[in-house]
């Protein structure tokens, strides 16, 4: 007879020939991590289509035991589909990975082997090792994803108002524009309140085995609330048992916020990049930025201790030709950082690639098809490489062109005119191999 209810479940664990074997619960996500946002919506990871609650009106305590997040809780543990994690599964469907999966692997070098346990395919192979969810009922976080404010510095052209702050005034502009359709209406300045900071830490015994915080944007090192963060979190004890995540553009020099990323167990960089040469400028928003002046923060960053840095791009139909120019540039760093090519804008369409035609697309493919993409991890660890996500955007550029790629074309020039004009630009200049296409 089985004590109590979770010791139950744990042990009750379904296997059908043929599936994956997952452990119950069927995601992790609902029961170790926790997203917020800046107006205080609270999420159980960033890809969840609703928020379970809001810390301006509710303590973290009585957003845990909603009958929202009660339910999707059981939902996992039934491994039951709950309609917010269709995302999951649309990406599940479409690439074979989503944010579910990434739980699944993430911590498998992060902590202990015993807090680990078998995520198996139908012949008992193990395909990797997720955190154990020993009680079902208690909050016990491992990852807090946290977005303070959409403050940042940058405009980049993949971009829009509602998550950059920078990019308020040019959007006002285009609303105003013969583009206005292509933009989305909501734009503006958001911020967390202070007192949401203090009611995240309300109840320290939730997070007493916090591993892994993940601060996003806007820009997170142009936004101070993220230095307050920190410094709760040195406050109560835990940096030592903590990595700090930030995805960054890499152009905000803060020193005091340096030294408080010293102070933690490690820190993850995931720095972004959209292009080398003139079209890194004209990617971010103009001439303020130089891509020297990212070659200064790389070498700046690798200075930290502890400090794993991932140069990832972001691939769109902008920078298609600049794919083969970023991973040259990219090699330079390669002792030290890991590179991602895995993200792809697919939405709004007219920066995807499904703008591209079928000789664009055999132009751009042959511009990588000859780059190796296994390459050994930093360190030159034996035996360890990794794939940066090269071979998926090859196959995708091997796709036919779409049936309506000639509208998103359109689209995409009506966009990109549109906006030189706003910021006295010339994608042309820094992008001289679309001219041959230009008049398509």
């Amino acid at each position: 007879m089985y004590k109590t209810y979770t010791e139950k479940l744990l042990h009750d664990i379904p296997h059908e020939d043929g599936q994956i074997y997952n452990p119950k619960p069927h995601c992790i996500a609902p029961f170790k991590s926790i997203t917020i946002d800046p107006t205080g919506e609270v999420f159980p990871d960033a890809v969840y289509q609703t928020p379970v609650g809001n810390l301006r009106t509710q303590s973290l305590k009585e957003i845990w035991y909603s009958d929202q997040w009660t339910q999707l809780r059981q939902d996992h543990i039934n491994l039951n589909q709950n309609p917010g994690c269709a995302y999951c599964h649309k990406k599940e469907q479409l690439i074979g990975h989503s944010r579910r999966r990434f739980f699944d692997t993430f911590f498998m070098y992060r902590i202990p082997k015993s807090q680990l346990e078998p995520v198996t395919d139908s012949t008992g192979h193990n395909l990797s090792l997720r955190p154990k969810v020993n009680d079902f009922e208690h909050p016990d976080f491992l990852y807090l994803d946290i977005n303070t404010s959409n403050k940042c510095n940058l405009k980049c052209i993949h971009c829009r108002g509602a998550v950059s702050t920078g990019w308020i005034p040019d959007e006002k502009k285009l609303q105003n524009s013969d583009i206005a359709d292509l933009r989305s209406p909501r734009f503006g300045a958001y911020s967390m309140d202070e007192s949401v900071i203090d009611k995240i830490f309300e109840y320290p015994e939730y997070f007493r085995n916090l591993r892994y915080v993940a601060f996003r944007g806007g820009e997170p090192t142009y936004e101070q609330k993220n230095k307050l963060i920190l410094k709760k979190l040195i406050e109560l004890g835990w940096n030592k048992q903590i990595t700090i995540d930030i995805s960054t553009n890499a152009t905000v020099s803060d020193d005091e916020f340096f030294d408080l990323l010293n102070q933690f167990e490690s820190t993850m960089l995931y720095i972004s990049i959209e292009g080398v040469g003139p079209l890194y400028s004209y990617c971010r928003g103009g001439k303020q930025y130089d891509i020297s002046d990212l070659d200064n923060m790389i070498m700046k960053y690798s200075q930290l201790q502890n400090c794993e840095i991932c140069i990832t791009f972001t691939a769109m139909s902008s920078n298609v030709f600049n794919i083969g120019p970023t991973w040259n540039w990219m090699q330079q760093y390669s002792d030290y950082c890991n590179f991602s090519f895995t993200n792809t804008v697919s939405q709004p369409a007219y920066l995807s690639f499904a703008v591209l035609n079928n000789s664009m697309r055999e132009k751009a493919y042959e511009m990588i098809k000859d780059i190796d993409e296994v390459i050994p991890w930093p360190g030159r660890e034996i035996g360890r490489t990794y794939e940066p996500g090269l071979n998926r955007l090859r196959e995708k550029l091997q796709e036919p062109q779409s049936n309506d790629w000639a509208t998103h074309w359109a689209e995409f020039k009506r966009y990109t005119n549109t906006l030189d004009q706003i910021r006295n630009t010339n994608f042309l200049d820094v992008e001289p191999m679309f001219k041959e296409y230009w008049h398509e």
